[in-house]
């Protein structure tokens, strides 16, 4: 680890595992053909993933409590 970037380093782990969580949604919603899928993270991850997807033209990112009145 680059110790004259160490925030950058921390940075990029970080942002590394959003796209690793990313990766998996889409994934999982691929190899189960989902309709909805429902993802549970840590706050700390919400808005990376919501960006990500948002930008992602097969995904349209609701609330959790919108989504889990649909599903009633």
């Amino acid at each position: 680890m680059d110790k004259q970037y160490i925030g950058v380093e921390f940075i990029s782990l970080f942002y590394k595992r959003n796209l690793k969580i990313y990766s998996n949604i889409l994934a999982m919603q691929k190899k189960g053909k989902a309709k909805r899928i429902l993802c549970i993270v840590c706050q700390t991850h919400v808005g990376v993933l919501q960006e990500l997807l948002k930008n992602n033209d097969d995904f349209k990112v609701i609330k959790a409590k919108e989504f889990l009145s649909i599903a009633k």
